[in-house]
């Protein structure tokens, strides 16, 4: 522990205690754990960046089996949740990029202006 790094060891006798490791090893074995804690922290945050596909990679703008459709291929019934399906990136990058200095959002949450 570490109290015995600090107590005099004449003091540690006359308490009773007689085998304590050796100061050094005292003070390395925490230091080595916290060491090693940060080390692994740091190579698990290296594994998963790894394992992380290109920004270019194909699989990252759609799906292999998805389906991309528009608002014409099959109407929803009126009052009914919309149809999931894959937003295309031609009309995502419109909305992210080209529509700035304009308002996207038309109407408060609340619904009053």
């Amino acid at each position: 522990n570490l109290s015995s790094t600090h107590t005099p060891e004449d003091v540690l006798v006359r308490l009773g205690v007689t085998y304590y490791p050796d100061k050094y090893w005292a003070l390395a074995v925490p230091c080595w754990i916290c060491v090693l804690v940060l080390y692994g922290a740091w190579m698990y945050e290296g594994v998963n960046m790894m394992s992380v596909r290109d920004l270019g990679d194909p699989d990252l703008i759609a799906e292999e089996d998805g389906f991309i459709g528009s608002e014409a291929d099959e109407p929803d019934l009126p009052g009914s949740i919309p149809s999931m399906r894959d937003v295309p990136v031609q009309e995502v990058n419109e909305v992210v990029f080209l529509t700035a200095g304009t308002r996207v959002r038309t109407r408060r949450v609340g619904g009053k202006r």
